[in-house]
């Protein structure tokens, strides 16, 4: 014990200097990104926001801020550290897309369409970038802007059912059945337990007439999810192509035994 005493009574004042160091921007940036890896966004923030107070013109802290306090919804705090990331590091399509995010959660369309085009511009081949640029298009009007943008997405990444399901609803709205149903389809593969995925197939299966298919994917819809069936039973009782239906436990019997 009297060792021990005097082996921590030794330690040199450098070494206690190194030890009660605040780490590096770099490598404070580096455990913020394991916390949020881990699932630890609390401790992320927490770790971010001591090492700005260090360190306040790191951009790459900023940015992390903001995608974290944007996750927990707080869209004024994203909006102040992502404005200020680009303030020291204009021109970076991970912070555009971030802000346009913000833009987008602050019903601000035309400011986030401005920040989604430029970070697309900047990195035509990022297939998130083409994804939020289409997004952004299909949610102002522009069909079919939002078409080739998000055509665009899953050519650069055909793994991502968002990027499928997205391109599925600008078609839908366009009125383009088969590459809708195409779209829904691919989402589904990557996807199989997506209800909402289901439920689209079935609305766009029934406007192009096929009454049939349409019911196999509502079914498959309600199977998964029952709180689908409110979307279900309101489409079906559209006219001309629905098919209405006076008793509605019939209707949820029929959905949940329907092979």
């Amino acid at each position: 014990m009297t060792a021990l005493k005097r082996s921590v009574r030794t330690v040199s004042p450098a070494l206690a200097t190194h030890l009660n160091t605040p780490p590096s921007p770099e490598q404070a940036l580096t455990r913020v990104v394991q916390w949020v890896g881990a699932g630890e966004s609390a401790k992320a923030k927490t770790l971010c926001r001591q090492a700005i107070a260090t360190t306040p013109s790191y951009a790459g802290l900023h940015q992390m801020l903001a995608f974290l306090e944007l996750q927990d919804g707080d869209i004024a705090l994203a909006r102040k550290h992502i404005t200020l990331a680009l303030t020291l590091r204009p021109a970076h399509p991970p912070s555009l897309l971030i802000a346009g995010n913000a833009a987008m959660a602050a019903g601000e369309l035309a400011a986030a369409l401005e920040f989604h085009a430029q970070a697309h511009a900047l990195a035509p081949d990022r297939a998130d970038a083409a994804l939020a640029l289409g997004s952004t298009q299909h949610a102002c009007g522009l069909l079919h802007e939002a078409r080739c943008s998000l055509e665009l997405a899953v050519a650069h990444a055909a793994g991502s059912e968002q990027a499928w399901f997205h391109l599925a609803l600008v078609k839908q709205d366009l009125g383009e059945h088969e590459g809708a149903i195409d779209a829904l389809q691919r989402v589904l593969a990557l996807a199989p337990h997506r209800a909402e995925a289901e439920v689209n197939l079935g609305l766009v299966l029934q406007d192009a007439g096929r009454l049939d298919d349409a019911m196999q994917a509502y079914a498959r819809a309600y199977r998964l999810r029952a709180d689908t069936f409110g979307r279900i039973a309101n489409a079906l009782a559209n006219a001309p192509r629905g098919c209405l239906w006076l008793d509605l436990d019939d209707l949820r019997e029929t959905l949940a035994t329907l092979e």
